[in-house]
């Protein structure tokens, strides 16, 4: 699912508090576990990533401990609300702002994390993800009618009627090139960190990987990336071929991209641990570096992490 679509947690917290269901915010857990019975075919994230994703996330929460239960909830700041912490200065990470003392020996996002595994790690283990009365249990019959009010909704979100009318022209595009009238395609590509927005892509990287930041290495030598890549990457672009099955889509739907001129975010190369020397692997953006490659382009831009800048410029002797 892309990070453009609400996240399940907004949407809960949302739903919560606009029925007054809550007063404070939902628990770590709570929320960590509602999420596959919000959006269709998604998993439970750990407690890492859920918290990246609140740091990363455009919508501005609170962690506080709840005065009436005793447990650390996340609440949503709407504008007046952000106003406050931001005038009172508030310590925050990201966009996640503390408002009161519970992690005030906290110095990184890291220590939060830490501090809320051994708090719930065990709990999400086990699917006890709600707490009522004094005691951690799975879902309620309550919390369940809960998260069908605020499920349907999103199932519709989910499945993009865009999706649906945008079909035909890839069907198209496909057309076009079985056909030959598509023997040359120009990559296009942003090269400026500002204009890139992770959220829009269709899918991404985990957020935990994301926090720490991202950025651009321009004018990648396109053999010199497939050299350092796992080898069954690198085979699989240097066969030369777009279209594996007629309705591979997404090749059909970079294609529509740069035939109308429009540019594509540059694929994100991570450094992965391998047997080999070749340690770099395309984590986004496959079928972006098979389209270029397949018409011609010798250099590329890529995304890498800021936590892998050095094994990754070493590796591509930049």
């Amino acid at each position: 699912m892309s990070l453009s679509k609400v996240p399940n947690w907004v949407r809960v917290l949302e739903h919560f508090e606009r029925n007054h269901y809550i007063t404070n915010g939902l628990t770590i857990p709570f929320l960590i576990g509602c999420r596959p019975h919000i959006y269709p075919n998604q998993h439970v994230v750990d407690i890492e990533e859920f918290l990246s994703e609140l740091m990363l996330s455009s919508r501005k929460t609170s962690l506080m401990t709840c005065g009436n239960n005793g447990q650390i909830v996340v609440g949503l700041l709407d504008l007046e609300s952000s106003k406050v912490v931001d005038q009172c200065g508030y310590r925050s990470f990201g966009n996640i702002y503390f408002i009161d003392d519970t992690f005030k020996s906290a110095t990184c996002i890291e220590d939060v994390i830490s501090d809320c595994k051994s708090r719930y790690s065990d709990l999400i283990s086990a699917e006890r993800y709600s707490f009522e009365n004094g005691k951690w249990s799975r879902f309620s019959e309550i919390d369940m009618n809960r998260f069908s009010e605020v499920s349907q909704p999103a199932i519709l979100e989910f499945m993009n009627p865009k999706d649906v009318n945008i079909n035909t022209r890839l069907e198209e595009i496909f057309k076009e090139y079985e056909s030959g009238q598509l023997d040359k395609i120009v990559p296009l590509w942003h090269t400026d960190i500002v204009d890139i927005d992770l959220r829009c892509q269709r899918h991404n990287l985990p957020a935990a990987k994301l926090r720490h930041g991202i950025e651009i290495i321009q004018n990648v030598d396109i053999e010199l990336l497939f050299d350092n890549m796992f080898s069954s990457e690198a085979e699989y672009y240097r066969e030369k071929k777009l279209f594996r099955d007629d309705s591979d889509w997404s090749i059909s739907r970079v294609m529509d991209h740069w035939i109308k001129g429009e540019k594509l975010i540059p694929p994100t190369i991570t450094f992965e641990s391998h047997v080999t020397s070749r340690n770099l692997y395309p984590a986004d953006g496959k079928h972006r570096i098979n389209v270029a490659y397949f018409y011609g382009a010798c250099q590329i831009p890529i995304l890498i992490l800021k936590s892998q800048r050095q094994q990754i410029l070493d590796l591509l002797g930049i």
